[in-house]
């Protein structure tokens, strides 16, 4: 005979608390890479005498960001998730956020680029990081958690 414990629904509780906790560290990592790629993109300009850009991509399998120099339609994710750059654009880092992650990273804008000499970024733009029905991270073109 087997022995089933009177308080077995303890089991069934402690699940979704675990997938909770999963879900926020996947959100709060996503959010310290793109904060990175946006310091990244930053410091990066002076030294590449064209500024440098932070650019977001939605493809079929995830969404993308690709931090280069150049124009905003210079660089592109493909399908795979892997940054391509023309027209002398060159690519720094691609952050590539497969949907199994379960983090999507849009923006209002498709571009934020950082100025040479300032390092200050046009347009203004806020980044959103989000979770399937869970909580959102939002982030503004310096960096910073506006949430």
């Amino acid at each position: 005979m087997a022995y089933i414990p009177e308080d077995r629904h303890r089991v069934g509780t402690a699940a979704p608390s675990f997938i909770d906790t999963k879900t926020k560290l996947t959100l709060d990592g996503s959010a310290g890479e793109l904060v990175t790629d946006l310091y990244l993109a930053r410091s990066a300009a002076t030294p590449h005498q064209q500024g440098a850009r932070v650019s977001f991509h939605t493809v079929p399998s995830g969404s993308c960001v690709v931090v280069h120099t150049g124009h905003t339609a210079d660089c592109h994710c493909d399908a795979g998730g892997v940054a391509q750059c023309s027209g002398g654009a060159a690519l720094i880092k691609c952050s590539y956020y497969p949907s199994s992650r379960g983090v999507n990273v849009s923006a209002n804008v498709a571009s934020i680029r950082f100025d040479r000499t300032h390092g200050m970024a046009t347009p203004a733009g806020t980044v959103r990081l989000t979770t399937a029905g869970g909580p959102t991270v939002h982030a503004d073109d310096q960096g910073r958690d506006n949430t």
